[in-house]
């Protein structure tokens, strides 16, 4: 998947990319849930639901992203661990 740009970066900014990236899981979710509830008080056409539906599949992509994150953490993780056992 994003096998190549995770690689790259380093174990510090991954973290910080993991805390990000759970903070703007709770923002989009935020706005999307707001917009769907403001289309429905307040019909005001299809670019709110637009606007709801953007906004929870940019929530859904941050948890995806979070989950790459953590595997190429447990990746690294492991291959030290492997390492360190074996003496390299």
């Amino acid at each position: 998947m994003a096998k190549g740009l995770y690689q790259k970066i380093k174990k510090h900014n991954l973290h910080r990319r993991l805390r990000i990236y759970h903070f703007l899981v709770y923002v989009a979710a935020a706005i999307s849930l707001g917009s769907f509830a403001f289309c429905i008080i307040d019909w005001q056409g299809v670019y709110i639901l637009v606007v709801g539906i953007l906004y929870a599949m940019f929530s859904v992509h941050f948890v995806m992203e979070q989950h790459v994150i953590k595997k190429e953490l447990a990746r690294r993780e492991a291959l030290r661990a492997v390492k360190t056992e074996t003496g390299i």
